[in-house]
């Protein structure tokens, strides 16, 4: 089955969202993590391509900056260097954003303004 490109684009902002949280929370991109748990591991990129059951360019690849692997490959490759992937969504104190929402433009930011100075004067009995 073929995605929407809604779906196809909230699939992209989850994969980015999940490279930005890892750079975040360890100061490395995913193809860092990914080379440091193989070398942690004491592979080679031939040896870990063994384990996966492919090829060692698509592991170079994978440790490449800018790669941005499926979740579920990470996981296969975390395992594959004997860890286990971990991902948690804790509890925020940020109000959810309705889907589809925008922040204001210039002008009806400008709109919202005038409307609360209007709102401030007509208490004050201007």
């Amino acid at each position: 089955m073929f995605q929407t490109t809604a779906q196809s684009t909230e699939v992209i902002l989850r994969r980015l969202e999940i490279s930005y949280t890892l750079y975040c929370l360890f100061g490395m991109t995913v193809a860092q993590l990914i080379r440091s748990a193989r070398l942690e591991a004491g592979l080679s990129q031939a040896a870990l391509a063994r384990r996966l059951g492919t090829s060692q360019p698509a592991v170079a690849r994978l440790e490449r900056e800018g790669a941005n692997p499926r979740v579920e490959t990470l996981r296969r490759v975390m395992e594959a260097n004997g860890r286990e992937l971990r991902l948690t969504a804790e509890p925020t104190t940020k109000k959810p954003r309705a889907r589809g929402a925008t922040r204001a433009g210039s002008a009806e930011r400008l709109e919202q303004l005038e409307n609360v100075v209007a709102e401030l004067d007509a208490l004050r009995g201007r």
